[in-house]
């Protein structure tokens, strides 16, 4: 009866549990026999007594005669029970008790060889058995240390990977049994024994909760066999280690780390040295205030900053990684670099925009890769459980026969100071490799390596803590791409995911511990060029599939294929059908993170002479739980990489202790600077001032007035408030509520607040008071002071440009060259005190191509009013009081132009009517901090067309129906009507939230438009002329007589005295009411519409009869508070090429209140009752 047991005992060594495989020989001989290597059996005798101690068996080979072998070639042999995988018997030791009758030493044969199929290892005993009753007794390390032989005694020294090959997989034991020939000679053997370490029970995760929430938040990790003291647990949150607070062996309790990433959460048991790792990954929460969580638009990610480092090779698909390397809490980032050499950047702590000093110089270690080529990845983990992060990467070159396989550095950092011991090579596969990953795969509490190399590999980890082992790399797939792993089954067993050449494989994880097997390959159509990466796109605890699917040159689909599994094995069914998200020209390396907080997976991929060039791009996910479609992410958003080389390896994390991930490429070759790529993340929602929340809305200069909304910045230094051109101090800020003083200077405008380059403005305008009204004569303006302007043009503006809180003056000037160009010209304000003169404006620059149409907005949000034309855009660029614009930029074409933010992202998108054809334009604003671009990372997206019944025509914006978002409305001169569009609302900006509310009549060929509130209802209402044609003196006013989702206006007509050549509306006087002010170059006048509207219904009667002023081929009109005296001047332009100012001379009102009413007082309604009161400085005082 045979009495070898594996597992018969189990031994504990300091940690350490060890199963010896034993043949003790007490009963019997166990199986074991005894013959010659070329067949013959010799007799073996079990004897009861005399072995070492107990029982044994004894042999007498052939010594002498006949045809019996005589030769020294005759061994014991093991019996099955001691075949096998010995993985973890390396290290350990093989031991045999060996006795002889004779004292014989021949060396000409191995003493003992281990089998593997046609591989062995041989080794020879230094001395040769002890003369029975003696008994020698062997252990022999099966290790490299031991002096084993490769294939033959006379072979040379068995390298480690050489014994690993023997261990993974023992087919054959024999033991020598034959030294001499002598008559009468035996052998005996007793007790062997092959150490073999056991694993204990590691730690199991089955489920942690909640499975996102903030950094500093408590995690509560549900499961078994935990450290039952928090100390005797690391718990990682992907590569950043988590503080554990309490902890029993079913359950911890952990504070979420502030750098955590979208990964799985794991559990080291320090008493058992095994990890557990989740199959759900946790989600990290980034925004504290729900509030702010803002769109992923092209100014989210800062301007790159590039950190040089040396050479690099970006072949394959991780050659980066991101993790805390030195215990400190932050993530630093690892690249391989040739020849040789891994780059470690140690992050510093700071806080704000990245910068090269957020790293440390790169610190290089040796990463095992001998020099032959490259490096196709770089992995961080924790391989030997001991609470560090160690770094792995493919190699090629050792030898024998310069094979390929896996280097390991260990990690023996402290925080601030980096320190690997030298790397391990684990190889025996080819010098190619196309891809790598790591994870348990058999549930034995260690990380397994895939290695892909012209087939998929796996070695098993036979680490301890402290030292770094893999067993030998076993083939496993045929596919020869990529490879990641992922629980898709909910089964607690990672399964992987390899690609092929025109196909991939899903292997189905059957695996227990100790036994590592897969289902037949699973196979789905599809090239996938950047691998596969696995991840819960729609929150439904079921990781789904994302890759890049090739169909040909620049050809590529971002491809989603739904997780829908339920019960049984995984097959193609398991899947949904293919969720084409976009077509992105030669895009790779594809990530998954929450990029802007609002708790949904974002996906970033890398672009590589892509649709715009080199850098990488986000889709922003709007996936509903359970479901996914093409409609679950929003159009690709794009973020440049200026290096001129290409873009690889993005990775993702929070690198400033702001919470939100930014993003790490590396640059490399085609030319370009090498280096680390950094992209600060600044996303974050748009301010919101809410409808009916200016207040006062009237009010004189000095005033405090006061903003509500939402998502201000308590900072009131981040809060910038416009009154149309000119900046206001702010006095208090909160989220919701800003207070501020009225500018000198502000005009007839909207205000807007301004914070982290986005924009909310008012839906109405504001307007400066300073009288109670007057009837305008010739004293209410002062004679005009006049600028010459070369061939100025019908467009001119007021607003401040350079900071200093005065308005400059910004005219177009046509010159005909050849062809006609239109030129802005810049009139920096230098008034000081006294009248305007003509030394109160200096030439400050000029535009270098055409302006014509100008506006003046700030198109980037960066704090300086931009000039926005038909034909080009020009930045702001002052820094000094002299005025600057860059050259121009091709951006928005089109006339008359006008803007808003239409899908409330916080960015100012600009309409204009096309001058080419019956639509109107629209523009999406993608500016980001920087130059205005075209082509590549334009300011402004493609234009959107909407059909219009006729080309031309002016525009106008305002949300009608104050519903909170913004319409616009375009006349069409050839259709003589105004087609009016609803804004439904939508994001990111399109033509399809917008419909057609109806066209119309307006007269014969209509011109520009305008708004503002004419009745101070709190609706905007529109003014346009008729330049031209049968009606050039009629001026239509369309009274606003919307409600919440209905827009309508009624028609109210007025008469200039002459051909209305363009028109602007602005409160002249102070009292609140604006008025129509209009020039007529034909009839050499402009003339005001007095607004004396009081109550009720807008009529013709609400505006007097206009008051002339006689003015030689009068132009362009606007404006402005030019004096700072809180009084609008008017400015215009003149067509014999001057720009003329007309100081406002209207008296200010001045009011003091010497007695006020006593308070409190108390009434009853409906009861009379009497205050007191006492003011003086003006007439017709009036108290209410």
């Amino acid at each position: 009866m045979s009495r070898l047991i594996a597992l018969l005992s189990l031994i504990l060594v300091g940690e350490l549990c060890f199963a010896q495989i034993t043949s003790t020989f007490d009963t019997d001989a166990e199986g074991w026999t005894a013959a010659h290597t070329g067949g013959t059996v010799a007799t073996s005798t079990f004897q009861n007594a005399g072995g070492n101690p107990g029982g044994y068996v004894s042999v007498a080979p052939p010594t002498a005669g006949g045809t019996v072998n005589t030769g020294f070639a005759w061994y014991w042999n093991a019996p099955a029970q001691f075949f096998g995988n010995y993985d973890f018997s390396y290290g350990s030791n093989l031991k045999v008790d060996l006795q002889q009758s004779v004292a014989g030493t021949d060396n000409s044969q191995s003493d003992i060889i281990i089998y593997s199929g046609g591989n062995s290892i041989h080794y020879n005993f230094p001395t040769k058995p002890a003369v029975s009753p003696a008994w020698s007794s062997y252990s022999i390390a099966l290790d490299e240390t031991a002096g084993w032989r490769w294939n033959s005694a006379a072979g040379a020294l068995a390298l480690k990977p050489q014994i690993k090959i023997v261990l993974a997989n023992i087919t054959g034991i024999r033991i020598r049994c034959k030294y001499i020939n002598s008559t009468g000679y035996t052998s005996g053997i007793d007790n062997v024994t092959i150490e073999k370490r056991m694993l204990p029970v590691g730690p199991v995760i089955t489920s942690f909760s909640p499975t996102s929430t903030f950094p500093d938040e408590t995690v509560t990790i549900n499961g078994s066999n935990f450290g039952t003291i928090p100390t005797n647990n690391i718990v990682y949150f992907g590569l950043v280690r988590a503080e554990v607070l309490t902890a029993t062996a079913s359950q911890l309790t952990v504070k979420v780390p502030k750098t955590a990433t979208l990964a799985p959460v794991s559990v080291i048991n320090t008493s058992t040295g095994l990890t557990a790792v989740s199959a759900l990954d946790f989600l990290p929460l980034t925004v504290t205030d729900p509030d702010f969580i803002g769109h992923l638009l092209p100014g989210s990610f800062s301007n790159n900053v590039i950190i040089p480092y040396g050479d690099f090779n970006d072949n394959g698909l991780a050659g980066g990684a991101m993790g805390d390397i030195d215990g400190d809490g932050l993530l630093d980032i690892v690249a391989f670099q040739d020849p040789g050499s891994f780059a470690i950047f140690l992050n510093q702590g700071h806080t704000g925009a990245l910068s090269p000093t957020s790293f440390s110089s790169k610190i290089e270690i040796p990463s095992g890769e001998l020099g032959q080529g490259n490096s196709n990845g770089t992995i961080l983990k924790d391989f030997d459980n001991d609470g560090k992060l160690d770094i792995a990467t493919y190699f090629r070159g050792a030898s024998p026969s310069l094979t390929g396989g896996f280097a390991v550095s260990r990690n023996i950092s402290t925080p601030g100071n980096i320190l690997f011991e030298p790397a391990e090579q684990f190889y025996n596969v080819g010098i190619f490799c196309s891809g790598m990953d790591a994870a348990d795969l058999d549930g034995d509490g260690l990380l397994d390596f895939l290695l892909n190399s012209s087939g998929l590999y796996y070695a098993r980890n036979i680490s301890t803590p402290g030292n770094i082992e893999f067993a030998t790399l076993r083939f496993l797939n045929s596919s020869g791409g990529a490879v990641s792993t992922k629980d898709l089954n909910g089964d607690g067993k990672p399964e992987i995911m390899v690609v092929g050449s025109n196909s991939f494989d899903l292997l189905e994880n059957l695996s227990t511990p100790g036994n590592v097997q897969f289902a037949t390959p699973v196979n789905f159509p599809g090239s996938a060029v950047s691998g596969i990466t696995m991840a819960d796109l729609d929150n439904d605890n079921k990781s789904d599939i994302l890759y890049y699917r090739i169909n040909g040159f620049n050809n590529y689909d971002l491809v989603i294929k739904k997780n829908i599994h339920s019960t049984g094995a995984l097959t193609t069914a398991s899947f949904d059908s293919d969720i084409i998200i976009s077509k992105v020209n030669r895009a790779y390396s594809q990530r998954v993170a929450d990029l802007n907080g609002d708790g949904k997976p974002d996906i970033l991929i890398g672009l590589n002479s892509g649709s715009t060039g080199y850098g990488f791009g986000v889709f922003e996910s709007r996936a509903e739980p359970g479901t996914l479609n093409t409609s679950s992410f929003l159009p690709l958003v794009e973020y440049e990489e200026t290096s001129n080389g290409s873009f690889a390896i993005p990775l993702i994390g929070d690198l400033n202790g702001d919470l939100l991930p930014d993003v790490v490429g590396f640059a490399s070759s085609d030319g370009g600077e090498h280096g680390l790529i950094l992209y600060t993340n600044q996303t974050i929602s748009a301010p919101n001032i809410s409808v009916n929340t200016v207040s006062p809305l009237t009010a004189p200069v000095g005033s405090t007035v006061t903003i509500t909304g939402n998502k201000f910045s308590a900072d009131i230094t981040k809060n910038t408030v416009w009154f149309g051109g000119v900046k206001a101090q702010v006095l208090t800020a909160s989220k919701n509520e800003i207070t501020v003083t009225v500018p000198p200077g502000a005009g007839y405008e909207r205000v807007s607040v301004t914070r982290d380059n986005r924009t909310s403005r008012y839906h109405l305008p504001f307007s400066t008071t300073f009288s109670s009204g007057v009837t305008f004569d010739g004293t209410s303006f002062a004679a005009p002071v006049t600028f010459p302007v070369t061939g100025a043009d019908y467009d001119v503006e007021a607003a401040d440009l350079n900071g200093d809180g005065k308005p400059e003056l910004i005219a177009e000037s046509r010159v005909v060259t050849g062809i006609i160009r239109n030129y802005a010209w810049s009139f920096e304000n230098v008034h000081t005190t006294g009248p305007i003169s003509s030394s109160s404006f200096i030439i400050s620059d000029t535009t270098n191509e055409s302006a014509l149409n100008l506006r003046m907005v700030d198109l980037d949000e960066d704090g300086r009013l931009d000039i926005l034309s038909q034909q080009a855009l020009f930045r702001n660029t002052t820094t000094t009081n002299e005025i600057e614009f860059d050259n121009n930029v091709n951006g928005a074409g089109g006339g008359n132009q006008n803007w808003a933010d239409f899908d409330l992202d916080g960015k100012t998108d600009v309409i204009a009517a096309n001058t080419a054809g019956a639509s109107l334009l629209l523009y999406r604003n993608t500016s980001k901090p920087g130059p205005f671009r075209t082509g590549a990372f334009a300011t402004f997206g493609t234009a959107l067309g909407l059909t219009k019944p006729a080309a031309n025509g002016g525009t106008a914006v305002g949300d009608f129906d104050n519903d909170g978002l913004v319409e616009f409305a375009s006349t069409n001169p050839t259709s003589d009507n105004m087609r009016v569009w609803r804004n439904n609302g939508g994001f990111p900006l399109s033509a399809a939230q917008f419909s057609v509310v109806g066209d119309l009549p307006t007269g014969d060929n209509p011109g520009r438009l305008y708004a503002g509130d004419f009745d101070r209802d709190g609706k905007l209402d529109l003014l346009l002329y008729h330049g031209t044609g049968a009606s050039n003196t009629l001026l239509t006013i369309f009274h606003n007589t919307s409600t919440v989702g209905n827009i309508s206006f009624t028609r109210i007509d007025l008469t200039n005295p002459s051909a209305t050549t363009v028109a602007t509306i602005a409160d002249l006087d102070g009292d609140g009411k604006p008025e129509i002010i209009t020039t007529s170059e034909s009839g050499n006048r402009f003339s005001i519409f007095k607004n004396i509207h009081t109550s009720g219904a807008l009529t013709a009667a609400s505006f007097a009869t206009p008051f002339n002023t006689t003015v030689t081929a009068p132009r362009g009109i606007t404006t402005g508070d030019l004096n700072l005296d809180g009084k609008p001047e008017i400015i215009l332009t003149r067509a014999a090429g001057f720009l003329a100012v007309y100081e406002n001379l209207i008296p200010t009102t001045s009011i003091t209140i010497s007695t006020q009413p006593i308070t409190p007082n108390n009434i009853c309604e409906g009861s009379s009752t009497s205050f007191t009161t006492a003011a003086t400085g003006t007439t017709n005082i009036t108290y209410q």
